[in-house]
């Protein structure tokens, strides 16, 4: 059987307040997000709810269960939700889509520095966004390529080599950890 393409959709964006009650989490959904809810509540809390909850003609979530989770953490009672007329198909699809192509984007270290560095200047708290006061979390690009290189070895010695903060140094800890658990390897941590 061939795989069904993808066609263009156009569509109009009605968003509209729901009562979040009416609103049903999605059983199967793939993605872990317990970690994030509080920094989308903060978010929230912020800048206000600035991207709707999408669902599917029995209120269903398709995408936004971080937001739909963060919103309840709030006691939000409405929330802005966008009704999509998708196929069974294309509403699974979407939920995989839209967190796996946030997989493909990273982090540009010397324009976050400039960044952060601009909000620092007007006194924003960085620590209310999820960064760090001190040095930007930024992993290796190229952590892939390094888990493809470290296969082969049964040791292997990483020394880090650029100043990390306290957070930065943890999410590389994890990372390479990550790694190490998938292969079955043993990680011995030296600190000076």
């Amino acid at each position: 059987m061939a795989a069904k393409k993808i066609k263009q959709k156009q569509s109009s964006l009605e968003v509209k307040m729901v009562s979040i009650g009416s609103i049903k989490q999605y059983e199967n959904n793939p993605r872990i997000n317990d970690q994030a809810v509080d920094a989308v509540a903060e978010s929230i809390k912020a800048f206000g709810f600035r991207q709707p909850i999408v669902v599917d003609k029995k209120s269903i979530i398709i995408v936004g269960h971080t937001r739909y989770k963060a919103a309840l953490r709030l006691g939000m009672k409405e929330v802005p939700v966008h009704v999509a007329a998708l196929s069974a198909a294309e509403a699974k699809a979407y939920r995989l889509v839209d967190n796996k192509t946030n997989e493909g984007s990273k982090w540009n270290p010397e324009l976050l520095e400039v960044e952060l560095d601009g909000l620092k200047e007007l006194e924003f708290d960085l620590t209310s966004i999820g960064f760090d006061d001190s040095l930007p979390t930024v992993l290796p690009d190229n952590m892939i390529e390094i888990e493809q290189e470290l296969r082969p070895f049964k040791t292997v010695h990483i020394l880090v080599s650029v100043p990390l903060s306290k957070s930065g140094a943890c999410d590389v800890l994890q990372a390479i950890e990550s790694i190490a658990d998938k292969y079955g390897a043993v990680i011995r941590h030296a600190s000076n």
